[in-house]
């Protein structure tokens, strides 16, 4: 394997043997997006929440946490 001229492009590019540190970082801000929307509707809005709308977001949260293969 050879080694890659530019260190930064090894981290941040999509090919197998890369880091891919951009679609990390993606993957990163739309988890915190999601843990974001939760506790604002839990502190602001929770007289108006409905447990099933709740359980829901959380759904959707454990499945981009456990989601495999989303960095190619």
């Amino acid at each position: 394997m050879a080694a890659t001229a530019d260190p930064r492009a090894a981290l941040m590019g999509g090919a197998p043997t890369q880091g891919n540190l951009k679609a990390v970082l993606a993957r990163a801000q739309d988890l915190q997006k999601s843990i974001d929307e939760v506790i604002y509707g839990l502190r602001f809005n929770a007289g108006a929440l409905k447990w099933d709308d709740i359980i829901a977001k959380y759904s959707v949260i454990n499945t981009q946490a456990s989601s495999e293969n989303t960095y190619s």
